[in-house]
């Protein structure tokens, strides 16, 4: 039987390095910002990031800087 695919998700900069260990552990597939070349880059950036990748967001953004969007087409 094939091994499916691992979940893909980006990590924005205000989260722990110790959360991508984690997930990685847990079989993830993380690109956390750091590492993605994108530290300190606007959240503009790190959801084109993340949409480019098809990975999911995860945030920690008591300020709400990412707009929101309901959904992302490829249209």
């Amino acid at each position: 039987m094939p091994k499916p695919n691992p979940p893909k998700i980006h990590l924005n900069e205000n989260l722990s390095p110790r959360l991508s260990t984690q997930l990685v552990k847990h079989g993830f597939d993380v690109t956390p910002s750091q590492e993605a070349g994108l530290l300190s880059k606007p959240d503009d950036k790190q959801l084109e990031h993340a949409v480019s990748q098809q990975r999911a967001i995860v945030t920690f953004n008591v300020r709400r800087n990412i707009r929101r969007m309901d959904f992302i087409s490829n249209s």
